[in-house]
């Protein structure tokens, strides 16, 4: 695949994590539980989410199912794309 073809196809990990660096993230584990916190920083197998009492996580990249940036009060709902194919799976 060439340079130019790879800018296309959206965005590397390492780029979708910086730019989520200081903003409040949810993160939902594969078991179901959420962690909402600011996402305070990234190494190559662990993020570290610190919640709103202080409490900073160092959360194992493995355990996550996904990690979307939380703006307001969203409900702790997974993306449509994760809750059509939960439907398809039942």
């Amino acid at each position: 695949m060439s340079d130019k073809a790879s800018q296309r196809w959206g965005q590397s990990q390492a780029a979708y994590l910086a730019a989520l660096r200081g903003r409040p993230v949810k993160a939902v584990f594969l078991d179901g539980k959420v962690v909402r916190g600011v996402l305070t920083g990234v190494d190559t197998y662990d993020l570290f989410i610190t919640q709103a009492s202080g409490l900073e996580l160092m959360v194992a990249k493995a355990a996550i199912k996904y990690l979307a940036p939380v703006a307001g009060n969203q409900p702790d709902t997974p993306p449509d794309g994760a809750r059509a194919w939960k439907k398809g799976q039942e």
